[in-house]
C-alpha cells in the first residue's frame, strides 16, 4: 500500500548521474497491529494534495524546490511568524484559548514556583478552627418540585 512511494525521489537523489548523495531510508518495523495506526497516518498525510508525495509526482514542481532546506525558507521570512498559523490564544474561533504556561522554560517554572510559595497559607489549621459553620443549615433548604 505504501511500498515504492519514495522510489522516484530515491532514484533522483542517489543515482550516479544525479546528486549521488547518501540517504537514510526510514522503514517502520512491527506487527500488523502496531503498524496499522502508522499506515493510516501515512495514508492520510500522503493523500493530502499538498503532501510531499503529491508534489513529488507533480511535474510543475522542480525537485530543487522539494529538497530546499527548511532554514532557507525561514531566512526568507526574516523571522516573521507565518500569518496562516494561528497563535495559541486564537486557536478557537468563538473564544480565546487559555494562556497556559510554557513548562519547558526554566524562568516560567521559577516564577510559577514563587507564585505558589507566595500563596501558601502558613497556618491553615488556625483558619479552619476559626470557621463558624451554620448549625441550622436545614432552615435554608427549599425543595422545588415540578
Amino acid at each position: 500500500m505504501l511500498i515504492r512511494y519514495g522510489e522516484s525521489l530515491y532514484d533522483n537523489i542517489v543515482g550516479n548521474e544525479n546528486f549521488n548523495q547518501q540517504v537514510r531510508v526510514y522503514t517502520p518495523v512491527g506487527t500488523h497491529e502496531t503498524l496499522l495506526a502508522y499506515l493510516v497516518r501515512r495514508l492520510l498525510e500522503n493523500g493530502a494534495n499538498s503532501s510531499f508525495v503529491h508534489q513529488l509526482v507533480d511535474e510543475s514542481i522542480p525537485v530543487s524546490q522539494l529538497v530546499t532546506p527548511p532554514w532557507k525558507l525561514y531566512n526568507k521570512s526574516n523571522g516573521e511568524p507565518n500569518k496562516l498559523v494561528r497563535k495559541p490564544l486564537e486557536l478557537f474561533h468563538d473564544r480565546l484559548n487559555s494562556a497556559g504556561f510554557d513548562l519547558t522554560n526554566e524562568l516560567v517554572l521559577e516564577k510559577l514556583e514563587q507564585s505558589l510559595n507566595d500563596a501558601k497559607i502558613e497556618n491553615a489549621e488556625s483558619i479552619t478552627t476559626q470557621a463558624n459553620p451554620t448549625q441550622q443549615a436545614a432552615q435554608y433548604v427549599k425543595i422545588l418540585q415540578n
